[in-house]
């Protein structure tokens, strides 16, 4: 039975923070991570119930202190349960098993410690992010507040802390990382020894991020053409889009937003398309097919309204005319095609 809305809604007993749809071809399903101000919170898979078209609670599991991420993994041919991975004081690998075998379940199964060579600390610094490797789903790269990345060993990256990491798609070997330094770094694990910078940002304008400080939060590769990668600046209502055949300079800027942006996907069937999230309470859908003729863009092709500022955006890969919207309590499930 195919979705026959388009719009669906879910409200969580919690604000959600962490987002991500399931990669397993067949029912529209996500896993949820909440924001809560304590050591203890929850994990969620929710799935549309082709009977009642509406989204509801498959499975739930505690969760060590908030997700900074969560991600299921790449789809694969091999048949069996679903694994996810998310990010706090650790990088935490989960297996969720469907209707299919029982009762849904979803179990903790190991974890991955950052814990960095010569340190003092006696906990491991928090990980603010990671990304799972497409191509080669063996392959996951984490980021933590110590400056430091993990893919396959563990490197320095950063003058400051890291935020976030992204896989160069289509790619095994090269992945991109942004910082509290401001800058954007394309490494290649082939040589680990240096690194590219492809962009520093600039103080913003309006004085909100400090002069010596104009951090980036977030970084999103473009899913079907790897030149162009997508940047958020601390503070900014601006989304960054870089060419890395081109560092130094944006391609274009993205501005429509009201305050600052917290969230960017792209497409994963097309080229210029992507979706951002932002404090104002709004979700944007984009076109970048102009921007080699309009190097700031201010008119998105979609707008939608939330109720509380958007704190994740995620663009669906198997059924990529939906796009998931977390804002407060809400989940917004949008078909955008």
């Amino acid at each position: 039975m195919s979705p026959t809305k388009d719009q669906y809604s879910f409200r969580a007993d919690w604000s959600v923070f962490a987002l991500h749809w399931s990669q397993r071809p067949g029912l529209l399903r996500l896993g949820l991570g909440s924001f809560l101000e304590k050591q203890s919170n929850k994990l969620q898979v929710i799935e549309l119930d082709p009977e009642s078209e509406s989204f509801n609670i498959v499975t739930t599991a505690d969760h060590q202190y908030p997700c900074s991420k969560l991600m299921w993994a790449p789809q694969t041919a091999q048949p069996g349960p679903e694994l996810m991975a998310t990010t706090s004081d650790y990088l935490r690998l989960w297996e969720y098993r469907g209707s299919d075998s029982g009762a849904p379940e979803l179990t903790y199964r190991l974890t991955l410690s950052n814990s960095r060579k010569g340190s003092q600390r006696k906990d491991p610094a928090p990980l603010t992010s990671f990304d799972w490797n497409d191509t080669n789903p063996a392959l996951c790269i984490t980021s933590s507040i110590d400056t430091t990345l993990h893919p396959k060993t563990q490197l320095i990256a950063h003058d400051k802390d890291v935020f976030d990491v992204s896989f160069k798609s289509k790619s095994t070997d090269e992945f991109a990382s942004v910082s509290a330094d401001g800058s954007v770094r394309l490494f290649d694990l082939r040589a680990l020894d240096h690194s590219t910078i492809l962009y520093e940002a600039l103080p913003l304008a309006n004085g909100v991020s400090p002069s010596t400080s104009p951090g980036l939060v977030r970084i999103s590769w473009n899913k079907q053409d790897p030149n162009f990668v997508a940047t958020l600046q601390a503070g900014s209502d601006s989304v960054i889009i870089l060419d890395i055949r081109m560092p130094g300079i944006p391609v274009v800027e993205l501005r429509a937003h009201g305050a600052p942006v917290n969230s960017a996907t792209w497409a994963p069937h097309s080229t210029t398309h992507l979706c951002t999230g932002g404090e104002d309470s709004t979700a944007f859908v984009w076109d970048i097919s102009n921007s080699m003729k309009q190097k700031v863009i201010q008119n998105p092709i979609l707008v939608y309204q939330t109720e509380s500022k958007v704190n994740q955006v995620s663009w669906s890969t198997q059924h990529s005319e939906w796009v998931g919207v977390a804002s407060g309590r809400r989940v917004d499930i949008l078909k955008v095609a």
